[in-house]
């Protein structure tokens, strides 16, 4: 090591003894480097490996030098061979015009060296010499390379003690940025407003600046909420322009935006900068609900000594954060607020309690909020149970807390409304009734909010009780008219059973013609007794709420038909024409209660053959709409009789009420049909109307609803044992008698040839004669156009091919003496129209076995043959007069009647001996009907348990009806009983497997 290096050496290492270097150690340097290289000029500089710049750490230059810059960029060829470790020596002219500037020489200046300053393969620093005289050699770099490489380690010393400081630094601002943000969430004043103004202060603070804000921006309005300034420059609700504030700058940034030189800066034009001066500025946005609510920003007209850096960045993150946060509960807390004052003035208004609870798993509870409606309640206030909801328990009716707990309880459980009455020991009312509703909701700790609404109802219950009063006593007072009703019924029919029974037993039997017509006139007066009984006990039925109807299976065509037959005899007694018409979509079976119908239509249409002296009564169905469910069939009675004057109409259908009492003189009637048929129809879910013109007739418009009967149901038409071998001739003028006994016929026989006059018919059975299939059967109507039918009848029979033809006679109008008439004319069978289809198939069978050869088959002929043979029937009855009337009914049908009078000896009887039917009436002493049936039905005996039993009772109402099948008993026939009726029950009943 040469001596002349050593010195400057020691100097240098020197320093390393040092906590920090002072700004002389490198000046200090470049003299020793000078002087070893008799170099007047040079410098000494910290190399940054990555861009190739040097930041100069000493220089001695030309003494004209005043402005010297830290930085010099190196060459890149310079840069690469300083890397390598190598010295470069710049022995040119001019000489490089970089380092002439550096060092304030003129380009005269033909000689400089770079010598690397390198440690550990690292080159750190770079020491520049020049001069004017002398050229340099590698060599000196050799010579003072111990000196090169201290200064190296010197460079990386200076490193690490400006990276401690530097890290000290951080740390300690760090800590005040902590200790700032600590002081500000430490914050505790109730009031926001002081709360964000003290924590500006502290951010005023931290930065160093004398402004700090917290603004709302609502579109380019920017309003200042919050601000601190120290000399009170500042004031809450002041109001500018967005883009006239540095906050636009935030709010484009949507960051933080941190300026400490605005002058300098690229916003340097910035109209707030213009207007106020503000050199420093460091804001950000507020997110509050994430939406975006304002900036939190600090400003100062000062320039900043230091750059704002990520402590800064990040502190303001933070506190926008919380000052977004404490916006947000200020926000929520005002919401709740205003949502408290709008049930507090809602409690105000609506009476009872509206409350909040929130029960705690632990078991406490406490009101959230209570209206003040709680003194109404429990006579407490809402301060009493803000802190205890179970307060409220003490004041609960003892008997009421076991259901109260329990079904608040079982709400509680399954989260569902909470829905109760229960009673109130007032402190101040005394006993109240009240109704509580309330729905649980569970919070994420696991606790349970409850929002309800508590009622006085303490009036609503009285009346509510008096209410049930009132029903009971109407219930009572409704049992007490169905049992006056139900005794009515049984004592009313009873005597009527016997009158019309014997009536018809006597009619049965040989009398004179002034006889038959003296019991044929009590008959009719009977029935007629008989229709306004029935009409005040269908009234009776109806003011009771016992009116009710049945759901059965019927055949709608065969039901019209059969209403038509019984209709039949006024229609001809007044001269009236008649026509029935169904429209083609109308459904053929159905499900309701043909009874009920049946009941309206002979209500209508003797109403209209009333009314009607001449012209015609008219039924007409249609089909008014159809669904899966439901059918509404729209029924029109019409006729032209007297009519009904246009402002008496709206009477027609109050109860007890006719048009005018000349109409009630002159035609009777009690006034209650239309009442009883309204009442009905709105029972089978329709409406019923009437349309009249005084002197020109009225049409019965109703509308009933109906079901599809189940397929199983569908009635099977009767068909002869060869309906294929059956072709018949129709011979009918009248096209809708012609169209409806073709109807019936086409059910019946294979094929059905109609024709509307005598002629056509001749022509057609001679034809048919010669042919392989003549007709086998011919049903004439009696009258016809050109020759009536007792002449066509005549005339078949005078011909040879046609005599054998068995023919049957009907008429709309029959005449005494028609019958024998007829079987003089060739006819075997005798019906007058409308034909019943049971009927009309029955007499054409009997004719196509030949019991019209030596008699007329009329119904009656129908009837012995269908009567039931060697039938033993018990009769249990205890009237005498109604036991006489059935037995000898029941025996004209061909049965063996054994007769008791009470249930005891009916159920004797069964014991003793078999029958093939009982029929058993309910009401009888010692033991009712429904008694003895349920005792035979209890027998062990199958034989015995299954005997068919038939009530035969005048008690007429639904429920009686159910009781009788209750007890076992098979089917139901109401007082006065009817010949027709005792023979379907035998035929349906008696002897079945």
């Amino acid at each position: 090591m040469p001596l002349d290096v050593l010195p400057a050496l020691l100097r240098a290492q020197s320093n390393f003894n040092a906590e920090s270097l002072d700004s002389g150690v490198f000046s200090a340097a470049l003299q020793d480097l000078l002087q070893l290289s008799e170099s007047p000029w040079g410098g000494i500089g910290e190399l940054n490996g990555v861009n190739g710049v040097v930041q100069l750490t000493a220089v001695q230059a030309s003494k004209t030098k005043t402005d010297t810059s830290p930085l010099w960029s190196l060459q890149a060829e310079h840069r690469t061979a300083l890397a390598k470790g190598r010295a470069v020596c710049l022995n040119q002219s001019p000489m490089n015009a970089a380092i002439c500037d550096l060092l304030g020489l003129n380009e005269d200046v033909q000689y400089a060296v770079l010598l690397p300053m390198q440690y550990q393969d690292e080159v750190v620093g770079i020491a520049l010499l020049a001069n004017k005289n002398k050229a340099y050699k590698v060599i000196l770099a050799k010579k003072i390379a111990p000196l090169l490489t201290t200064l190296a380690q010197l460079i990386l010393f200076q490193r690490q003690v400006l990276n401690r400081l530097s890290a000290q630094e951080k740390h300690d601002r760090q800590q005040a940025s902590l200790r700032a943000l600590s002081q500000i969430t430490a914050l505790r004043q109730r009031d926001d407003h002081t709360l964000i103004a003290d924590a500006l202060y502290l951010g005023c603070s931290y930065f160093g600046v004398p402004f700090g804000i917290v603004s709302h921006i609502q579109q380019d309005d920017y309003v200042i909420e919050v601000q601190y300034s120290a000399n009170g420059a500042l004031q809450d609700g002041a109001q500018f322009r967005l883009g006239k504030t540095y906050c636009s700058l935030t709010y484009q940034a949507d960051d933080v935006v941190a300026i400490s030189m605005m002058g300098l800066s690229p916003w340097g034009n910035h109209p707030c900068y213009a207007e106020f001066g503000l050199e420093t500025y460091i804001g950000i946005p507020i997110w509050v609900a994430g939406q975006r609510y304002g900036t939190l920003n600090f400003s100062s007209p000062e320039v900043q000594e230091r750059q704002f850096d990520e402590i800064d960045h990040e502190f303001l993150r933070l506190m926008s954060r919380w000052v977004g946060g404490t916006i947000e509960r200020q926000l929520a807390r005002q919401e709740r607020d205003d949502i408290a004052e709008r049930f507090r003035k809602i409690g105000e208004q609506v009476p009872g309690l509206i409350f909040q609870t929130r029960m705690n798993q632990d078991g406490s509870s406490a009101y959230l909020y209570a209206s003040a409606g709680i003194e109404g309640i429990y006579g407490l206030k809402p301060l009493d149970v803000a802190d205890d909801a179970s307060k409220v328990l003490m004041y609960l009716h003892p008997d009421d807390v076991n259901e109260v707990v329990a079904s608040y309880t079982k709400a509680l459980a399954t989260l569902s409304h909470w829905d109760t009455v229960y009673r109130i020991q007032h402190p101040s009312k005394g006993l109240i009734w009240v109704e509580a509703h309330a729905k649980p909701e569970r919070t994420p700790e696991g606790d349970t909010l409850w929002y309800g609404m508590v009622m006085d109802v303490t009036e609503q219950q009285a009346a509510k009780f008096k209410l049930q009063q009132a029903m009971q006593a109407a219930e009572a007072a409704n049992q007490a008219k169905s049992l006056f009703l139900a005794n009515m019924s049984h004592e009313i029919r009873t005597p009527m059973n016997g009158v019309l029974g014997m009536i018809s037993l006597l009619l049965d039997s040989n009398l004179t013609p002034q006889q038959r017509e003296y019991a044929e006139t009590v008959r009719f007066s009977g029935d007629v007794l008989m229709g306004v009984i029935n009409d005040i006990l269908d009234f009776s039925k109806i003011e009771a709420g016992r009116l009710e109807l049945e759901t059965l299976d019927f055949d709608l065509p065969r039901l019209l038909n059969d209403f038509s037959a019984m209709m039949s005899l006024r229609l001809q007694e007044k001269g009236l024409r008649y026509q029935c018409d169904i429209a083609a979509e109308v459904p053929t079976m159905l499900r309701g209660d043909p009874g009920r119908l049946r009941q309206v239509l002979i209500n209508l249409v003797g109403n209209a053959i009333k009314f009607t002296d001449h012209g015609h009564v008219s039924v007409s169905v249609s089909l008014e709409s159809q669904t899966t469910a439901a059918i509404t069939l729209r029924f029109c009675v019409s006729d032209t009789g007297i009519g009904i004057p246009s402002d008496k109409i709206h009477r027609l259908f109050n109860s007890f009420s006719q048009v005018d009492e000349s109409t009630s003189r002159r035609f009777g009637g009690t006034g209650l049909g239309l009442a009883i048929c309204k009442q009905i129809v709105t029972l089978m879910g329709g409406e019923i109307a009437a349309h009249s013109i005084a002197e020109q007739g009225t049409d019965f418009v109703f509308t009933v609803q109906m079901a599809m009967a189940s397929s199983a149901a569908h009635i099977r038409l009767r068909q002869a044992s060869t309906p294929q071998q059956q072709k018949v001739l129709l011979v009918d003028a009248i096209d809708s008698h012609r169209e409806a006994l073709v109807s019936l016929l086409s059910a019946w026989a294979w094929q059905v040839v109609a024709v509307s006059s005598s002629a056509k018919a001749l022509a057609l059975l001679r034809e048919g004669a010669s042919t392989s299939t003549p007709f086998t059967l011919a049903v004439c109507d009696l009258h016809l156009p050109e020759m009536d039918g007792l002449q066509l009848a005549r005339a078949i029979k005078g011909e040879t091919a046609l005599a054998a033809l068995p023919l049957v006679l009907v008429t709309a109008i029959g005449v005494r003496g028609d019958g024998s008439r007829a079987h003089q004319a060739g006819f075997a069978a005798y019906l007058t129209k409308p034909v019943v289809a049971d009927e009309f198939y029955g007499v054409l069978e009997l004719v196509l076995q030949g019991e019209g050869d030596s008699q007329l088959v009329t119904r009656h002929t129908l009837k012995e043959v269908n009567s039931v043979q060697h039938c033993k029937v018990l009769l249990a009855e205890d009237n005498p007069v109604n036991r006489m009337v059935a037995v000898k009914m029941l025996e004209k049908l061909g049965c063996s009647v054994v007769t008791v009078e009470n249930g005891r000896f009916a159920l004797m009887a069964v014991l003793e001996q078999p029958f093939d039917l009982v029929f058993m009436d309910m009401q009888m002493p010692e033991m009712d009907g429904l008694e003895a049936t349920r005792l035979i039905r209890s027998q062990a005996n199958g034989a015995l348990s299954g005997i068919p039993i038939i009530a035969l009772t005048a008690n007429a109402l639904a429920d009686d009806k159910q009781r009788c099948f209750d007890v076992g008993m098979d089917d139901f026939l109401v007082k006065p009983i009817q010949s027709d009726a005792l023979l379907k029950a035998l035929k349906q009943w008696a002897r079945r497997p």
